[in-house]
């Protein structure tokens, strides 16, 4: 949104029509900007931009597939880590701390990781809860980059090797 009202202050925009795509436009902030700004017309767009997003530049692509890649590389980082005794928390913070260093500029969601008996709570929470040998662990991961998100959620088990 910050990136919406310095385009319209930058081109000087007093009345205009704005068209908000209900599938993805939060409802509060629509709430607040059609307060805030009571001088516009306000349409839905989502068959512009249904368009928009079926047809992809070879640029839009390259940036997915980079997105792509840093969550791959969370997720690596988070299986790597993953032994007995270490906590959810360890393998989120992993994670976190992989994508953010290959390119991640924040995370779309909060990373979910759940391990054991929290394991069935999908977008459940990340505790303090150690992992043990056995447990199947769900780990769902949210990095944006060039302002491209990837959701990539994987489901493993910790066995001890023996």
């Amino acid at each position: 949104m910050q990136n919406f009202f310095a385009s319209i202050k930058s081109h000087n925009l007093t009345k205009a029509t704005v068209g908000f795509d209900t599938h993805t436009a939060p409802g509060f902030e629509v709430y607040r900007f059609r307060k805030l700004n009571p001088q516009y017309h306000y349409v839905e767009n989502d068959d512009v931009m249904s368009t928009l997003r079926m047809l992809k530049s070879d640029e839009e692509i390259k940036r997915m597939k980079r997105t792509a890649h840093v969550a791959e590389m969370g997720m690596k980082a988070a299986i790597e880590s993953l032994e007995g005794g270490v906590t959810e928390n360890d393998v989120a913070a992993e994670a976190e701390y992989a994508m953010r260093k290959v390119g991640s500029e924040r995370l779309g969601a909060i990373i979910f990781l759940n391990s054991g008996e929290n394991s069935p709570h999908l977008h459940g929470y990340v505790s303090h809860r150690k992992i043990a040998s056995g447990d199947p662990v769900v780990i769902d991961l949210h990095p944006v980059a060039d302002k491209y998100a990837c959701d990539m959620e994987r489901t493993v088990c910790l066995w001890k090797c023996v």
